[in-house]
């Protein structure tokens, strides 16, 4: 018998990441969040860090051109390793494009 699939929830398919970020992200006060980034969709950026963030806040992607505003919508402990944690952000405005972003910048793979 077939182990029925998970369904998948996400509106759009994420996409893989060269590990790196085009730009700072930092919290409200301007400090460097020190993360990984894993996946990245539209209106959408997968991170894993060492400190565990609350849902709800927000962080800015600097780049050379764009001020990206982000909101932690989710958090979980990085089924990789126990001391590191992953969050789900997502775009304040919609109208940016978060994969185009990384496209231009030569950060998807």
């Amino acid at each position: 018998m077939a182990i029925p699939q998970k369904k998948e929830r996400r509106l759009s398919n994420r996409k893989k990441l060269t590990g790196l970020l085009p730009g700072r992200l930092t919290d409200k006060t301007g400090q460097d969040i020190a993360c990984r980034p894993v996946d990245v969709s539209q209106h959408g950026l997968g991170i894993v860090a060492n400190s565990e963030y609350d849902a709800g806040d927000r962080f800015q992607l600097v780049t050379k051109e764009h001020t990206v505003e982000l909101e932690v919508v989710w958090v979980q402990t990085d089924f990789g390793k126990k001391d590191l944690f992953r969050h789900g952000l997502a775009t304040i405005d919609q109208e940016t494009d978060l994969e185009e972003l990384f496209l231009k910048s030569g950060c998807l793979i």
